[in-house]
């Protein structure tokens, strides 16, 4: 696995292990950069180790679309995942309306379903890897 696509895998373990505090609930839109920056960094991670380059970016939607233009498919999640995209642009400094702010069941539920996917694809292209001659 590339030395980049790891460190995208811990840094967003990093966004997960924070939004697994109850504490965080309290600042919703912490929370949503969170949840946000959790699934960046993941669709990041399956882009380094697809090769494909990005540029700096936090539109999620964006990322996505790279990565299905790529033939990787993402699994359904229960948020939206190009929903969090305004959870690190307009709600890092604007306030959060109480009607957006993610429900924290279904945004963790979102980060683990997402982080489990990307990383059994990343052991499957590591596999494919290994039993391709050199």
């Amino acid at each position: 696995m590339d030395a980049q696509t790891e460190l995208l895998l811990r840094k967003s373990a990093a966004n997960e292990q924070a939004i697994s505090s109850p504490d965080l609930e309290r600042v919703p839109d912490v929370f949503g950069f969170q949840v946000q920056q959790a699934v960046e960094k993941l669709l990041k991670a399956m882009l380094t180790e697809i090769a494909v380059r990005y540029r700096p970016t936090h539109d999620v939607a964006e990322l996505i679309a790279m990565v299905e233009s790529h033939d990787e498919q993402l699994p359904a999640t229960p948020l939206t995942l190009s929903r969090l995209t305004a959870f690190a642009v307009e709600f890092r400094y604007d306030d959060l309306p109480g009607s957006l702010a993610l429900d924290p069941t279904d945004a963790r539920k979102t980060v683990a379903i997402l982080r489990k996917h990307v990383e059994a694809r990343l052991d499957q292209m590591a596999a494919a890897r290994r039993q391709s001659p050199a």
